[in-house]
């Protein structure tokens, strides 16, 4: 064998050492399996939940995979681009019992590499304590109301109306309830009511609505004027 010869092969042993070490020092990778973070030995977490809440209390939801690490990439599209929305990332354990959990705040619209957060895992201290999953509930949103005329004389009646919105929809069907401080009022029940003179003075009306969360006091109130005939 020439030294030209004998110097390739070497070259060609020292390469293929190389490509060797490379390979042993690579990432794992997994073929045809879902890598899981491991919570504790035996004990893994794939997927997790999350609960997005704009800064006008709608809320988007939405299932995330979770990777090796603790550290988790949630990709979001088509938010309104403003700032102080709030990311809540909620996940069981695959014992059934560990929880884990994050949260952060954002702006709108996120970077393309996601809104990173970092999962937090913890299982009940003691006996006698248990892991509780919540439902987010929204309170609903007064956008405007309106007393069409605002003074009238006594004995006539004024046109009341209000407009609001739930931004998740639930738990239940908007309900409305007005109240005043003086006159009567009719379809005190409804979206649309009258409220009729029956004395001169000022009184203050007020209009309640809720989505069946007892939780939730969203009211406005205004003043509206009766006079003398």
């Amino acid at each position: 064998m020439s030294s030209s010869q004998q110097n390739s092969r070497i070259v060609y042993l020292a390469l293929g050492a190389l490509a060797v070490a490379m390979m042993s020092c690579a990432d794992p990778r997994t073929e045809g399996a879902s890598i899981a973070f491991q919570v504790a030995p035996g004990v893994t977490l794939s997927a997790a939940t999350y609960w997005v809440v704009a800064p006008d209390g709608k809320v988007t939801t939405g299932n995330v995979t979770v990777g090796a690490s603790a550290t988790v990439p949630v990709f979001i599209s088509g938010l309104p681009a403003t700032t102080g929305y709030q990311l809540i990332v909620s996940g069981l354990a695959s014992d059934g019992i560990t929880g884990c959990s994050a949260s952060t705040t954002f702006n709108a619209p996120t970077p393309s590499s996601g809104v990173i957060v970092k999962l937090v895992c913890g299982t009940p201290s003691s006996p006698g304590q248990a892991l509780v999953t919540a439902t987010i509930n929204s309170c609903p949103i007064i956008d405007g109301f309106m007393a069409s005329p605002s003074t009238a004389e006594v004995g006539s009646s004024m046109a009341l109306q209000v407009t609001a919105h739930d931004p998740d929809s639930g738990p239940a069907l908007l309900t409305y309830a007005w109240s005043a401080n003086g006159g009567t009022l009719t379809g005190s029940s409804t979206a649309a009511a009258t409220f009729t003179c029956t004395q001169p003075g000022t009184f203050n009306i007020s209009v309640a609505a809720s989505d069946g969360d007892a939780t939730c006091g969203v009211a406005q109130a205004f003043a509206v004027t009766c006079t003398e005939p």
